[in-house]
Order: C-alpha cells, then structure tokens, then sequence
C-alpha cells in the first residue's frame, strides 16, 4: 500500500465486486472512477489499475475468466445493482471451485452475464 492506494496491478480475470458499504475508488491510466455501495464494480482482465478503499468498502468478490468475459466492457464500469445480482454474486462466493459446474451452477453464470450486459450503467468516472 502506498498512502492508502494498492499499488498498480492486474488480474488475469475480470473482477465483479458487488459492494455492500463504503466507496471503492479505481485508477486506470488517466481515469479515476468511483464505485459506490449498491453498486457493482466491474474491472476487466488485464486492466491495470490500482484501487483505495473509503469508509471500509466491502462486499462479495467472484472473478470471471476472460473466456467468460470475453463480451463484458474492456473497461471498468460501475452499474446500479439489481438484487438479483447481488444474490448471484453471493451464491458464487460459497461455490467450491474443486468441483465442476453442475446445471444449476452454469444457469446462474448465463444469468450474471444477462444481468451484467444489460445493467443501468452510472457515469462515475472523473
């Protein structure tokens, strides 16, 4: 951590972080965007960032590898989050990723990406 920033960095996976309490703050280049509570923070893979954290933002985490991603924004997006995402979200955190995707399983990803193509996008970047 540098003066509360995590230092430049990227992911070999997306990262979908639906955000329960505080503000998430990322770096992109020249762009600084902020991701909210109730909202969802999408980072694409191989996007370098680095990222703060205000008023202890927290949430559940899942990352999405760039074949699942692969027609998600190339860049970060901050979208107003339905419950519905939130609970997929949540419902991917306890999956036991030792074991293979059963029916149910593959249902709920074919639903995050509708819900992730199509959210209400917010312009948070400044």
């Amino acid at each position: 951590m540098v003066e509360g920033w995590t230092p430049e960095h990227s992911h070999h996976r997306g990262q979908l972080v639906a955000l329960t309490q505080g503000l998430l703050i990322v770096e992109t280049g020249n762009e600084r965007w902020m991701f909210p509570s109730q909202r969802c923070a999408w980072t694409p893979p191989n996007c370098k960032h680095a990222a703060r954290s205000v008023g202890g933002a927290a949430g559940s985490m899942v990352d999405l590898s760039p074949g699942c991603a692969a027609d998600y924004p190339r860049r970060p997006v901050c979208s107003n989050t339905s419950e519905l995402l939130f609970a997929i979200v949540h419902r991917m955190v306890g999956w036991d990723l030792r074991q293979p995707l059963d029916a149910a399983k593959k249902q709920l990803i074919a639903t995050l990406r509708d819900e992730i193509r199509q959210p209400d996008r917010q312009p948070l970047a400044v």
